[in-house]
């Protein structure tokens, strides 16, 4: 190959062409579809009502997580204390 030559941008057999959209959400190249205006999403503001349900969700969920978590940590000490130990 001659200093003067330019290399293929493609290897020999392809075009260039996708034939899958590779622009995913969360990858680093990652560019969201603009609108029609140019102007970025903006977030609507929630109403009194819609901010209540959305707290008692995260609320709930948090409850949930919780119990989850007690209950794990009252059955490691069911196990240790009747099993492991034998009382």
């Amino acid at each position: 190959m001659g200093k003067g030559r330019k290399k293929d941008r493609f290897p020999e057999g392809d075009d260039g062409r996708s034939y899958a959209n590779m622009n995913v959400e969360g990858m680093p190249w990652y560019r969201p579809p603009q609108s029609s205006d140019g102007k970025k999403g903006e977030v609507p503001e929630l109403t009194g009502k819609e901010y209540r349900y959305f707290m008692w969700g995260v609320l709930k969920a948090a409850l949930l997580i919780g119990a989850v978590f007690v209950g794990v940590y009252f059955l490691f000490i069911f196990f240790l204390d009747f099993i492991v130990f034998g009382n």
